[in-house]
């Protein structure tokens, strides 16, 4: 899921207007929104179905065709609790966030 973490921080980036680039339009707005971005595609993209129907041939072509679905799914959606918040799953990651 770290990937998918850091592709929303690249999207991000990608995505200011190239055009505005030397004013505050075309810059980052912050971490704030560097952070929403990025829990965004590993939270709500990276966790969805969909993306893994999309993402598969590509995880068999590099791990093997043993994974599939029903593999994949639990192991996004496995909520336990942890002392790590980069680690932590969709449940308890805002606990984290509320304690700090």
């Amino acid at each position: 899921m770290g990937v998918l973490h850091e592709t929303g921080h690249a999207l991000y980036e990608q995505n200011l207007p190239k055009a505005w680039s030397h004013w505050p339009l075309g810059k980052a707005r912050g971490m704030a929104v560097h952070e929403s971005q990025s829990l965004f595609v590993e939270k709500q993209i990276g966790r969805n179905p969909a993306f893994w129907r999309w993402a598969l041939p590509v995880v068999e072509r590099h791990l093997g065709e043993a994974w599939s679905l029903d593999d994949i799914l639990p192991h996004v959606h496995h909520v336990e609790r942890g002392l790590i918040r980069v680690d932590a799953d969709e449940v308890t990651y805002p606990l984290h966030v509320i304690l700090r």
